[in-house]
């Protein structure tokens, strides 16, 4: 269809016999005619009774619509193949710039301005030469190529007359004019004062994306803002800039950060922004987060400043990321693995963003907290100048006929350049010579750039598939406006937006990508977008459709010009910047970090002694900070100070390692401790480094900032610690963090003869402490559950809200139980005597209410009696910090021991072996004797039944729990009992009916750390205990 706009105005030449001739040349044609103004044409001269009766004579191929609103108007320039406006006299030609806005190709009078806003010549007609004039609209609607020409032409003039243009078109003359001449027309057009602006990023002529951005952005922002650019750059090379803003260095910024209000970090991904981490640290500010990702700019920061990646590591991702950093062979994995960029959105007065998918990762990685002060502005973009299709292709050596397939961007894996690669042998268009597929940069330089390059070579179709390398920015642009078709592919996005596929855009080139990050946003209309995880055959369809639909590739490549020229423009993201900015300062006036800033300023400040402390609690207290997530805080004071290799300790360790390697979802796992002397407790950031192999350095132990939803899990048992923490730990609770404490046992209450004097009175007080402070206690077996429930309905405390009581079982599996090493010189030795004849093994530590003076004496019954078997004790000596006369029988157990006649012949103490000793005892070993008369949990057991050894256990309840029908019980305390037993229990190997440990249940310390943390996030409680008033009265 072929259109004209505007009235029958005699200067418009739009006599009905040019349609006559348009029929008579193109009998498929249809012409339009519209009046946008409301005018009644009647009062506009003589010609309307001649429309009116060619009209009535071609009442399907003439259209006379008269009045059209705006909205019609815009379908109909979208229907419209061609817009014909032979007018000899305009001022501007409103309806011309529209229609070209719209693509339609344009041909137009070569009078008055019109040839101003076509430029382009073999579109100008006579207007006074109506044979000329029907020529020209039959080669037009006839030629397609012509008319696509003419078309493309249409979108790259529609630029130049855009309202953005025009608009700041204006402004920048009135600047200029103001700048050189008017001082006081300056003032009269900014009544009121821009904010000051320091504008921190690379420039040219730095290689980077974002340097190339700034150039774009910074002189519509400067509409807003009086701006200092701030970088590290010895020079800036762009002319606008040099020419109009200051250039500031970092450290003159540094000296003058009060003076500027406002401050704007560009942070990307690579080392042209190393300076700026400590910068924003100091002085914070706006930041725009053009990669999400941070890994490779705080890995070269390392070089720089030592510790920089290990403390960010921690900070963004904890403890398992620091520890795989380490443990690694290829840091890279790391470095692609992890954002490592909490620092940066933690200190940002708030963040700007180009894409939905960087908030989506923020939610994922931080939660709502962090991404709750993201900002989308897209990607800025303007309309690209376009170059001539043929005079590009000219310039690159490309047949003018050929069908361009192009890739822009450096090759690699995320890049899926194989999957086009594949796509384009398998599809039709590689049986076409004139088909070319050209990637448009650097090949990757390892195994998937060579693997590439050999599928190329081996595909027959070398001449046709062409891999660049590295172009420079004019080459860019010619495959830009040579190119048919543009393909751009990704996968494992990490929060970029993709500046080659908004150039392609820009350049109204039919572009295919795939529905991956930010890709996934663009609009359907604007970009052929095939699902995220495509197939082959989903993308040769796409590309054997626009092969062959050049009207789709135009619809395409139109639309696409459209939305950039709409979404992308400098000045529109210029203005969506000054709204975001100032947004992000007006709410940033009642955060901590302005507070603390107020502060600092303050002359009034008290700064006695202890005022400073007080006051930092306080803000620490009332106002919390951005966090990645709450945290759970777990006291390991114990095992900081000293690993005295206990049951507990050993329990401590190995769940401990589990919570650091396993982070649950959505909390930050962090180790803390206490010294009884101190108030409060401190992160054990040194001690975990260790703990995990990791070197020394970088962490530091600061004072812990908890707050409203972290928790406190006491995991390890340190009884002075919490008594003396007690005030401090209630004040915690008051702020809001959930208190909760791991109970192993309340032996020494219960059996306070097998415990060193005045044990009980400590393990009283600290209980009653526990519980008075404590939401709820996990206690380590439903047995020691059960028993601090008894326990506290004779010795309970008064408190408002129920106290919550758990259980769970702890782990066995002592490969991951963080085991020692080593083995002695006599190991073999050891091992070979204890293979010679059936051995008993118990293990524990050599306390009184293991029962190994009951084992000693009944194996002596047992020897005399001609039983020729082996004892064997595992288990350092206890209390050896303690005077003997506060020891209770363990001087008399280690007397026997040392002095017995059968040591090392049938009786064997091996004292504090390692874990990797005591694997090979438990395979040489008989049977397991677990003779003691009170335990938490009863471990050994576990430990037994993986090595299908056989348990003799006194008949206690932990250990009726532990081994059910899996064991052989005994009872009674005296020797006599235990070696009745043991003879019973060989009586029954012998007939082979004894009581096997093969089937029991055994948690990993994986599946102990998950229940203990199931338990208390989901609140699974056993039970619980409630203050009873009238009992207690």
């Amino acid at each position: 269809m072929a259109c004209h706009i505007g009235g029958t105005d005699i200067q418009k030449k739009t006599s009905t016999d040019r349609f006559t001739l348009i029929r008579n040349a193109s009998r498929s044609a249809k012409f339009a005619s519209a009046d946008p103004s409301g005018q009644d044409s009647r009062h506009r001269g003589p010609s309307h009774a001649e429309h009116r009766q060619v009209h009535s004579q071609s009442r399907n191929d003439l259209i006379l619509t008269g009045y059209m609103s705006d909205e019609v108007l815009a379908m109909l320039y979208n229907l419209c193949k061609l817009f014909v406006f032979p007018s000899y006299n305009e001022v501007f030609g409103l309806p011309l710039s529209e229609s070209m806005a719209w693509a339609t190709a344009v041909i137009a009078g070569n009078a008055s301005s019109i040839p101003e806003i076509v430029e382009r010549e073999d579109a100008l007609i006579d207007p006074f030469s109506e044979v000329a004039t029907t020529s020209k609209i039959t080669e037009a609607l006839e030629n397609d190529e012509f008319c696509e020409q003419l078309s493309r032409h249409s979108i790259h003039n529609a630029v130049i007359f855009s309202r953005d243009k025009c608009v700041n078109s204006r402004i920048a003359a009135l600047e200029d004019v103001a700048a050189d001449r008017h001082q006081s027309l300056k003032t009269a057009l900014w009544p009121h004062r821009r904010p000051k602006l320091a504008y921190i990023s690379p420039l040219p002529p730095e290689r980077s994306g974002i340097s190339d951005y700034s150039t774009e952005l910074l002189p519509e922002l400067a509409r807003h803002y009086d701006i200092e650019v701030i970088n590290a750059q010895p020079e800036v090379s762009d002319p606008w800039i040099r020419a109009h803003l200051p250039i500031r260095s970092v450290e003159y910024f540094a000296k003058n950060a009060d003076n500027f209000e406002r401050v704007l970090y560009h942070f990307g991904n690579s080392a042209f922004h190393h300076y700026m981490f400590d910068l924003l640290n100091r002085f914070p500010g706006v930041v725009v987060l053009h990669d999400f990702f941070l890994g490779d700019a705080y890995e070269y920061l390392e070089h720089i400043s030592p510790g920089s990646w290990t403390r960010e590591l921690s900070n963004s991702h904890g403890y398992k990321a620091l520890w795989e950093r380490f443990a690694k062979k290829d840091v890279r994995e790391v470095i692609f693995k992890y954002p490592c960029n909490f620092s940066v959105l933690e200190m940002a007065v708030g963040v700007i963003v180009h894409s939905n998918y960087s908030v989506t990762l923020a939610n994922q990685w931080y939660g709502d907290s962090i991404a709750r002060h993201f900002v989308v502005i897209p990607m800025l973009r303007d309309l690209a100048k376009m170059v001539d299709r043929d005079e590009a292709r000219r310039k690159l050596g490309v047949h003018i006929d050929d069908f361009m397939v192009c890739s822009f961007g450096i090759l690699g894996p995320i890049k899926q350049n194989h999957r086009l690669l594949e796509a384009f042998l398998k599809s039709e268009m590689s049986k076409d010579p004139g088909c070319k597929l050209i990637f448009i940069g650097e090949n990757d330089a390892g195994e998937y750039g060579r693997e590439f390059l050999k599928t190329v070579s081996q595909s027959g179709l070398k001449e046709r598939i062409l891999v660049t390398g590295w172009v420079d920015a004019d080459a860019f642009r010619n495959y830009l406006a040579a190119a048919d078709i543009a393909v751009q592919l990704r996968t494992i996005s990490r929060g970029e937006s993709s500046k080659a596929v908004l150039d392609c855009m820009s350049h109204a080139l039919a572009t295919i990508v795939n529905s991956n990050g930010s890709l996934a946003e663009l609009p359907s209309d604007a970009v052929w977008k095939l699902s995220d995880r495509f197939k082959n055959d989903e993308l040769i369809w796409a590309l054997e459709t626009l092969w062959r639909d050049p009207g789709r590739r135009l619809a395409l490549g139109s639309r696409a010009r459209e939305v950039i020229m709409t979404e992308n423009s400098s000045s529109r993201c210029a203005d969506m910047y000054e709204k975001a900015i100032e947004a992000f300062y007006d709410g940033a006036k009642s955060c901590r970090a302005s507070l603390i800033d107020d502060l600092a300023r303050s002359d009034n400040l008290f700064t006695e002694e202890g005022s400073i402390t007080a006051l930092a609690d306080s803000i620490t207290q009332c106002r919390s900070s951005r966090r990645s997530a709450p945290q759970i805080l777990i006291d390991i004071s114990a095992l900081v100070q000293i690993d005295i290799k206990t049951g507990i300790q050993r329990v401590t360790r190995s769940i401990l390692r589990e919570l650091l390697l396993n982070q649950p979802a959505g909390y930050r796992i962090e180790p803390v401790y206490v010294s009884p002397d101190q108030n409060g407790y401190r992160y054990a950031r040194e001690f975990c480094l260790h703990f995990l192999n990791c070197p020394a350095g970088g962490l530091i132990d600061e004072p812990i900032d908890a707050n409203l939803g972290d928790i406190f899990l006491g995991l390890d048992l340190h009884h002075e610690a919490i008594v003396s923490q007690a005030n401090y730990l209630e004040s915690l609770r008051n702020a809001g963090v959930r208190i909760f404490f791991i109970v192993y046992n309340i032996l020494p209450i219960q059996i306070p003869d097998a415990f060193p004097l005045g044990t009980d009175d400590i393990h009283k007080r600290w209980l009653s402490s526990i519980c008075r402070l404590s939401d709820g206690v996990m206690c380590i077996s439903q047995t020691v559950a059960d028993d601090v429930a008894e326990w506290l309905n004779t010795n309970g405390q008064k408190r408002l809200r129920p106290l919550k009581i758990g259980w769970f079982h702890i782990g066995a599996d002592i490969e991951n139980s963080v085991p020692t090493q080593g083995l002695p010189d006599d190991a073999s030795q050891i091992l070979a005597r204890l293979s010679a004849r059936p051995s008993f093994l118990m293990v524990g530590t050599v306390e009184p209410r293991k029962g190994y003076l009951q084992a000693i004496a009944a194996f002596e019954q047992l020897w005399n009696n001609g039983v020729d078997a082996n004892l064997v004790i595992v288990g350092k000596e206890g209390w050896k910090d303690l005077p003997n006369d506060l020891r209770r029988t363990i001087p008399e157990i280690v007397n026997r021991l040392r002095h017995h006649p059968e040591l090392d012949c049938r009786l064997f103490w091996l004292e504090g072996i390692s874990d990797e000793y005591l694997e090979k005892i438990y395979i040489v070993s008989t049977c397991l004797i677990a003779a003691s008369e009170g335990e938490g949990f009863g471990l050994p057991l576990i430990e037994a039944a993986q090595h299908k050894l056989p348990i003799i256990a006194r008949d206690i309840p932990v250990f009726r729990e532990v081994a059910g029908n899996h064991a052989f019980y005994f009872s009674g305390k005296e020797p006599a009992d235990l070696a009745d037993s043991i003879r019973g229990w060989l009586a029954l190997c012998r007939s082979g009916k004894h009581p096997r440990s093969y089937g029991m249940a055994w948690l990993r310390w994986n599946e102990s750390a998950e229940r203990l943390l199931y338990i208390i996030l989901n609140n699974r409680w056993y039970t619980e205990w409630k203050w009873n008033d009238d009992k207690k009265e």
